[in-house]
């Protein structure tokens, strides 16, 4: 009895070593994410209703180095793009600085985003004319957790929030010609959103 009280602490060690040398010193996590989001929308007139759908397709491949154990630092770049009434796209390119807490098949963890943002407004219009595109700087974080599937393995659930700060750099025709920057457009948006996706372990 008493050997088999040892063989299985033995076993539980080597089990616990071996997940925490997952985000160890010195090792690599890569990743890739996603999310995909339908929605309709019916507004208007009762006698005179309108509606709108759109579907809107998020991918997000990360690299990070644990620069110490449970804590890496890489980059993530985010691509969504969306159809409908207001077809454009966006895209994110974010540091990535990851904590990730003590556990065994599940490591929760937070972390803080800070990067360039690209956001097509070409879909909307302000007083008939295109808005055109924004870019600037966006910073953020969020939460989440690792289920681990197998020892370097995880499914990842996530929740960030990200706020940029974004300015027009091209300007957009109307049937007039180019449009005055007299009152360039700025636009400080606030996102919220979840993502589902896997990593690997090196």
């Amino acid at each position: 009895m008493k050997n088999k009280i040892i063989a299985i602490s033995l076993m539980a060690l080597f089990a616990w070593a071996n997940l925490q040398a997952q985000t160890e010193k010195g090792g690599f996590i890569i990743g890739a994410g996603g999310s995909v989001d339908v929605s309709n929308t019916k507004v208007g007139l009762s006698g005179a209703p309108s509606k709108t759908s759109n579907t809107t397709i998020i991918i997000k491949p990360e690299v990070g180095y644990f620069l110490i154990d449970d804590f890496s630092v890489g980059l993530s770049f985010s691509v969504e793009g969306y159809t409908g009434d207001a077809g454009g796209a966006h895209a994110d390119l974010l540091s990535e600085f990851k904590y990730f807490f003590k556990g065994t098949n599940f490591r929760p963890f937070v972390k803080v985003n800070a990067g360039y943002k690209y956001k097509d407004f070409w879909g909307l219009f302000a007083q008939s004319i295109p808005v055109g595109d924004v870019q600037g700087f966006a910073f953020g974080g969020g939460a989440g957790g690792a289920f681990f599937v197998r020892n370097n393995i995880s499914i990842d659930l996530g929740l960030q929030y990200l706020h940029s700060n974004l300015k027009r750099f091209s300007v957009p025709y109307s049937s007039f010609g180019p449009i005055k920057e007299d009152n360039p457009l700025k636009a400080n948006m606030n996102e919220v959103k979840v993502y589902v996706g896997f990593s690997i372990y090196l």
